[in-house]
Order: structure tokens, then C-alpha cells, then sequence
């Protein structure tokens, strides 16, 4: 879907043809047939078996037909090449159209495993938890992965990318319970949220077991100490009964109404829905219609001072959903304003993966975005992705031709790239290109990578730290991981992890001169129990517009103690010069576990610059949270955000279901600059 809003332009539609024939021409070498497959790995095929009746999904691991599964055993703790320091087992079936997994998880040290996660497709990085990977189209380029903690919550990221809602994207299920010897965690997964092609019959699996106290990953097949994450080496579960996928014109809808009510007693009302339809085994077709963002909180821009602009995560759902197809520094989503209408279709398509995204503001404006991909896991990889941005009076179009290479066997990669900017309007029709070079080892890794920007490259809708210039950046730095012998893995001091790591950046204006460079040293130290410091310093210099160069420097402390997110303290320093001026930064946040369902929390930020003349320019940032999970489904929280002596209140309750109606009730508006009195309601169904 695209409206155009300017006609009778003669030289835009050579343009745009240009265009036209640049994707018709590179799509040629994108589709051109390419090998992949996956490396034989020795005891690594599991036959699974069939029995006649699942599990009752209780944890503990009790049922009959856990005696008839397949065991997946030996893991190993990957970075380091080793056995698993605590036993992990691992076992498969199948019944009545379901894959069922089970996790045995032994630990020394039962009482200090970490589960705090209460809530589906919640973050994990701070908790013990099992995943299951799967490379169900057997192409060897990408999974997707269920996770479960002892708490029994899940959390999945399904390959080629989907919505969050269950209805949406399927449902599958999960129990964990904990016990004197560790924990244990059931998963059924129904074959029908896969996406596979008729007459599969085997997929490509790994297992992991993340153990936070000891901060160590085990695998059931090793991926190595770089940490190749692509399903080329994953194992193998065969003699699937799978069932013949049959795709029918069966649209989800999602419609929502919304209403509020402000303080002057003037009500609003207004609806929307989301409409899904599987198109084939690998390709999502979305549409929106008058998508809501009113009601979610944008993320906040840090205070602390930076030449270049800050790049923020989007957290609307319609730009999260197959945000992956869309990953491209000429598309940068905070970019695009309100929607009127928003479409996307992505996924597979036989060799290829495609993207497509439309968002349109009615007589406005119009976003649109296409990339299409080879992907390979050993051979060159093409991708094209084009971006267009359409007003009333200008356009902006860029198109770029994207390929990649791996450098020996998980040495490494090469890409290079090129764009070239079509514009009617501000900016030109200029070229943009690259090259990068990413090489890593068991102990350390790096990356090197030249970009070039002509001064009439123009991309509205793209993120450019650096418009109109030249220059290297580059990083090289060295991991160490320490083994956790018995007599040691109960310290919880004990050193886990270290890295040091050197990075640069040399930037030149396109038309010549120094614009920017710096040099830093980091320093980062990891304990068992957690606790992690930061140590860096940097030095550089940049153009100060007058002929000379700003001579900057900046020292920077950090530490992070807790590993519960409800309780834990953050603390960050940086002192030095910076844009001419004495530079303090310091950033401190504080959470507290007040009870088993009652956290808050309070992150304060302050910057200071002070000039040669004695003028001082500062700002502060404060954020007080507080939140109670009334269950796993329910929850309310109460925030007051004040930024530079401006106060914003607002405070919600939201209840996502597993099946049924989603409701969210919200005082206040979270992105206004100041307290909104006004109450929204908003209802979400699964249709």
C-alpha cells in the first residue's frame, strides 16, 4: 500500500525509474542460488520418539513418557570448551501434534537460584533460565527460541519476527519448579506455531541452560568460544510427525477502542485494529488501522553530553513487529511521527527474506521501506534495502546493496555496502558506502570499518551520527572467561569475566579538514556474586568551528551490585573536558524489592559544563518508579519523571492475558513534559 502525493514531476519519475532499475538489477545477483548446510556434529542426532500420551506440565519430571524420550546430555560451557560445571540433562518427545522438551538443571548451590522474571516476554538476562532452539525451515540462517526460568515463565522470539499478543502469534506452554537439587522445566510446544514446509521431517535444535550465579552459558552442541549463534552447527531432532500445513484466508483481528476523559470534563473516543494473516509457511502480512501509541512510553534521551545525535529504541508495537526485516541505518523508526495507517508484509519467500513497510499520515505524509535478503550461513550474502519518505512537496528515496562474507571458520566477517540518495528537496542524490571488518577469536575480538558520506547523500529518514564526512572507526579488544573449579564456585567474589577493550574513531569533514577523533581504553571486571566494575578513559579532539579543535578527555567509573532488577544499585562518574568546557556527569538508580510483589525504584542523573568564562550550563534528570504485580497477568505502576525542573506524573494498571480481553487504565500522559490531568481506557480484543 502507497499513495503518492505530487504528479506532473518529470525528472523525479527518471528518478524513480532509476531506482526501479537499480532493485530490478541488484535483485538479479540477490536471487542467484546459493549452498548452505549445516556441519555434521558427532552424537548430536536425536530420533525422536512418539508416545502415546504428553506430560502434565508440573516440573517434575515424573511422567511415564519421560522414560521413553530421547536424552540430550554433555553439555559444555562454550566459552571456555569445557564440561558444564553444574550437570544439565535435556529430553525430547512427541505426541498428538505437540513437541515436548524437558530440562534437568542440578545445582550445587540450590538456594541462590536467581528467578525474578514474572511476566511473559519479560527480559531474562538477570535470571537462571532453559531455552530451546529451532531452525524449523531448515535453512540454516535463523531460529526460533523458547525460554523458560524456574518460575515457569516464558519467553519466545519466533524466527522471522511476530506480534506479542498470544492470539497473535501462537500459544505454547511451560512449568518449572524448583527443588533440593536444582530445578526442572517442561515445555510443550505445539507444531502448529512452527513454521516448517510440508514433508519436514527433522529440525535443527540446540539447548541452553543460562546459570546466572556462575554468569555461564551451557550448550548442548558447543558453539564455540565466539559465540556463533547460526544454526549451521545446531544438532538435529528427527522422525518428526509433523502435520501438513494447509494455508487458509483466516485474518486475527484485533480491534481496540480507546476513550478518555480529561480534567475540564471534555471526553474523546476513538478504535482501531490489527489484522494478521499468515500468508504462506515463512510470510506475515500485517495491517493497522488507526494504531494507538498514546499509551506507551517512549524511551528517554540521557542528559549526559554527545556530539552526535542519541539513538533511541522504539518501543511502538507496530515498528517492533518484524523489526529485524527492517534493521537499516537509512530507516530509523523513531523517525516516523503518528500513523494513520501502517502495513507490513515479511517473513521467507522461498530463498529470500522480504520486508515491507508502509506508515501513513493521510495528506501528510508516507514512510515506506523494502529490503530483501539472501541470507547464507557460508557463502556471500546479498540484501537490498530501499526507504522512501513522500510529503506533499519533496521525496527522499535511498537505495542500498548490502554483502557479507565469513573469514575462515568463526574468524570472522566482511561486509561492504552502498547507498545512493534519489531526492526531490532538501538534501541531493549523493552515494554512501562502506566496509567493515569483524574478526574474533577464543580471547579476543574486533572490528574495523571505513564509511564515506558525500555531502549531498540525504536520508530523511535514516540515523547519521556523522552526515558529510569520512572517517575510521574501529574497536579491538580481549575476553577472558576464568574457570570456576569446586573449591571456588562458592566464592562469591570469585572472578568470573574480564574485558579490556580499545576503541577509536577518526572522522573528516567530505570536503577535508579533522571533524573528530578519539581514542578509549575500557576496562570491565565481573564478579560470581553480583557485582561488576567499569573503568575507562578516552581522549580526543574535535572541531571547534573557529579553526582550531576542542582537546577533550573524560575519565569514567562505574559499578553495578544486585542481581535481582527489583533490587540492585547502579552508579556511574565521569569527569574531564568535553565541547570546550569541565565536564561532571553522574548517573545513579536504585531499586527496591519492598516486598515479593512491591518494588520502586529511583535513578537520578545530573550534568555539568562549565566554560573557561565561569558560565555553567547543567540539567537533571530524576525518575521515581513503583510497581505491584497484583499476578503474573496484572500489574500497576506509578511514575513521576522530572527533567530540568519540569514534573510529569503519570500512573497505570494493565492486564495482558494469556487468552481473553487486554485492558490498561492510564492517569496522566507518560511523553508529556509536564502532569496531564486526563484518564484513558483502552480495551484490546483477540478476534
Amino acid at each position: 500500500m502507497f499513495f503518492r502525493f505530487t504528479a506532473g514531476q518529470p525528472a523525479r519519475v527518471i528518478r524513480i525509474c532509476q531506482s526501479v532499475l537499480w532493485v530490478v538489477c541488484l535483485s538479479v545477483v540477490t536471487i542467484l542460488p546459493a549452498e548452505a548446510g549445516r556441519q555434521e556434529v558427532p552424537g548430536h542426532s536425536l530420533a525422536v520418539p512418539e508416545v502415546g500420551q504428553g506430560p502434565e506440565l508440573d516440573g517434575k519430571l515424573d511422567d511415564a513418557c519421560w522414560k521413553q524420550a530421547a536424552a540430550a546430555t554433555g553439555f559444555v560451557f562454550s566459552r571456555l570448551g569445557v564440561p558444564a560445571t553444574e550437570t544439565t540433562e535435556a529430553f525430547l518427545c512427541q505426541a498428538k501434534g505437540q513437541l515436548y522438551i524437558a530440562f534437568r538443571c542440578l545445582d550445587s548451590q540450590p538456594e541462590d537460584i536467581r528467578a525474578y522474571q514474572k511476566f511473559r516476554d519479560g527480559q531474562m538476562e538477570l535470571d537462571d533460565y532453559v531455552e530451546v532452539l529451532l531452525d524449523t525451515t531448515n535453512r540454516r540462517t535463523g531460529f526460533s527460541s523458547f525460554q523458560v526460568n524456574p518460575l515457569g515463565t516464558q519467553r519466545d522470539q519466533m524466527e522471522g519476527g511476530t506480534a506479542t499478543k498470544v492470539q497473535f502469534k501462537g500459544d505454547w506452554k511451560a512449568s518449572a519448579a524448583m527443588n533440593g537439587e536444582g530445578w526442572c522445566a517442561e515445555i510443550s510446544i505445539p507444531y502448529s506455531v512452527l513454521r516448517y514446509s510440508n514433508g519436514t521431517r527433522e529440525f535443527g535444535v540446540n539447548l541452553r541452560r543460562r546459570q546466572q550465579r556462575l554468569q555461564e552459558d551451557y550448550y548442548w552442541v558447543d558453539i564455540g568460544p565466539t559465540r556463533n549463534f547460526m544454526p549451521d552447527k545446531f544438532g538435529e531432532a528427527r522422525d518428526l510427525k509433523l502435520p501438513a500445513k494447509v494455508v487458509r484466508f483466516q485474518p486475527k483481528l484485533m480491534p481496540y477502542t480507546l476513550s478518555s476523559l480529561t480534567s475540564g470534563g471534555s471526553a474523546d473516543g476513538t478504535f482501531g485494529m490489527d489484522i494478521k494473516q499468515e500468508m504462506s509457511d515463512g510470510l506475515t502480512g500485517l495491517l493497522s488501522i488507526r494504531p494507538d501509541f498514546s499509551t506507551i512510553a517512549n524511551s528517554l534521551a540521557s542528559i549526559g553530553f554527545s556530539y552526535t545525535q542519541q539513538y533511541l529504541n522504539d518501543t511502538r508495537p507496530f515498528f517492533q513487529e518484524g523489526s529485524r526485516y527492517f534493521n537499516s541505518p537509512w530507516f530509523y523508526s523513531n523517525s516516523v511521527g503518528e500513523l494513520d495507517m501502517g502495513a507490513k508484509l515479511y517473513g521467507q519467500w522461498g530463498n529470500l527474506d522480504i520486508g515491507f513497510l508502509d506508515a501513513i499520515r493521510f495528506g501528510e505524509r508516507n514512510d515506506m521501506a523494502l529490503s530483501v535478503r539472501k541470507p547464507s550461513s557460508d557463502n556471500w550474502g546479498h540484501s537490498l534495502f530501499f526507504v522512501r519518505r513522500s510529503e506533499p512537496s519533496a521525496e527522499n528515496n535511498v537505495l542500498s546493496y548490502n554483502l557479507g562474507h565469513p573469514i575462515g571458520d568463526d574468524l570472522g566477517r566482511i561486509y561492504a555496502s552502498v547507498a545512493k540518495s534519489l531526492t526531490n528537496g532538501p538534501g541531493g542524490d549523493g552515494l554512501q558506502w562502506n566496509l567493515n571488518l569483524n574478526l574474533n577469536s577464543k580471547f579476543w575480538r574486533g572490528w574495523l570499518s571505513y564509511e564515506d558520506y558525500a555531502p549531498d547523500f540525504a536520508a530523511w529518514d535514516g540515523y547519521i551520527p556523522w552526515p558529510s564526512s569520512r572517517g575510521w572507526h574501529g574497536s579491538l579488544g580481549c575476553d577472558q572467561t576464568f574457570p570456576t573449579p569446586e573449591s571456588a564456585s562458592k566464592k562469591r567474589l570469585a572472578l568470573r569475566q574480564s574485558n579490556v577493550r580499545w576503541q577509536f574513531n577518526r572522522v573528516n569533514h567530505s570536503g577535508g579538514g579533522l571533524w573528530h577523533e578519539d581514542n578509549g581504553l575500557r576496562w570491565r571486571v565481573r564478579f560470581a556474586q553480583p557485582f561488576e566494575v567499569n573503568l575507562g578513559y578516552t581522549i580526543g579532539r574535535h572541531d571547534n568551528d573557529m579553526g582550531g579543535f576542542y582537546q577533550d578527555r573524560l575519565a569514567n567509573i562505574g559499578f553495578n551490585i544486585g542481581g535481582d532488577p527489583r533490587q540492585s544499585t547502579w552508579l556511574q562518574y565521569q569527569l574531564g573536558r568535553q565541547g570546550g568546557r569541565d565536564y561532571t556527569f553522574i548517573n545513579l538508580a536504585q531499586s527496591f524489592a519492598l516486598s515479593g510483589k512491591l518494588a520502586a525504584g529511583i535513578t537520578r542523573s545530573q550534568s555539568r559544563l562549565v566554560a573557561d568564562d565561569g558560565a555553567i550550563e547543567q540539567h537533571r534528570q530524576d525518575i521515581l518508579w513503583l510497581s505491584y504485580d497484583l499476578s503474573s497477568e496484572r500489574s500497576f505502576s506509578a511514575n513521576l519523571v522530572r527533567i530540568d525542573g519540569l514534573s510529569n506524573f503519570y500512573a497505570s494498571f494493565r492486564q495482558s492475558v494469556r487468552q481473553g480481553t487486554d485492558m490498561f487504565f492510564l492517569f496522566g500522559d507518560p511523553n508529556a513534559p509536564n502532569s496531564v490531568s486526563q484518564l484513558i481506557c483502552k480495551f484490546v480484543y483477540a478476534l
